[in-house]
């Protein structure tokens, strides 16, 4: 049963990508890829994707100091989220002699047997902080739409752009575009599946490679708070 299943969705993944493949393929060449606009310095960012179940992550392999969130709706059992507090939070990376470690935090940090977290607890750890509000000067934020091809057939390519911006002036600083192709089974709730997407074989010609600096996700944030990149544009990379 489970490989029918799969050789369903597998079919129902080529399906989709013959439909609306060449639309995709024109939106990925118009502006999928990476954007910088402005160059700047910052040591962190409120994050306005997460609601902080594992977000001190950036914190141990990325360039950054700190980040921020804020969450005062989702339900946070103690079990799930080692942060399970409502309200705005500041997560630091600092000295462990300092003795600010967070012991949810570091508790779960000492499972890890391999990765950037083993050598970053050995004299780092996370400090939290409450906050009453947002304090970084920047923030980084995600904005989706979709748009259907084939609303019976569910079929519809979906847009995403990770974005920086200024706190104050809401000034774009970078963004990160992608769009993907997807075949969403009628289910309930329904199930999409990825099928293509701007580095998918069969919009670039080319079969997707690792990258061992991470997903475009990690790259673009670690490439905007290390200031490494001038004000140079379009980047597919």
């Amino acid at each position: 049963m489970k490989k029918l299943l799969i050789l369903l969705l597998s079919f129902l993944c080529t399906a989709c990508a013959s439909r609306g493949l060449n639309e995709v393929k024109a939106l990925c060449a118009k502006d999928g890829g990476i954007t910088f606009y402005e160059t700047i310095k910052a040591e962190g960012y409120y994050d306005e994707t997460t609601i902080c179940r594992f977000c001190w992550g950036p914190l141990i392999g990325g360039p950054m100091r700190f980040i921020e969130y804020c969450d005062f709706e989702t339900f946070r059992p103690s079990s799930s989220y080692k942060l399970d507090k409502h309200g705005c939070f500041r997560l630091s990376k600092v000295p462990r002699k300092s003795g600010l470690c967070h012991p949810g935090i570091d508790e779960h940090m000492a499972k890890k047997v391999r990765g950037p977290t083993v050598s970053f607890r050995k004299d780092q750890c996370i400090y939290v902080e409450e906050i009453e509000k947002p304090q970084a000067r920047y923030r980084y934020l995600r904005k989706r739409n979709k748009r259907w091809i084939d609303k019976e057939e569910g079929i519809v390519i979906h847009r995403s752009a990770l974005r920086v911006e200024e706190i104050k002036t809401d000034k774009l600083i970078a963004e990160l575009i992608s769009y993907s192709l997807r075949k969403v089974i009628p289910e309930k709730p329904p199930i999409p599946i990825r099928s293509v997407h701007c580095k998918s074989k069969q919009v670039t010609g080319v079969k997707p490679v690792f990258n061992p600096e991470g997903s475009a996700e990690v790259i673009f944030r670690n490439t905007v708070f290390t200031n490494s990149r001038r004000n140079t544009g379009h980047d597919q990379d």
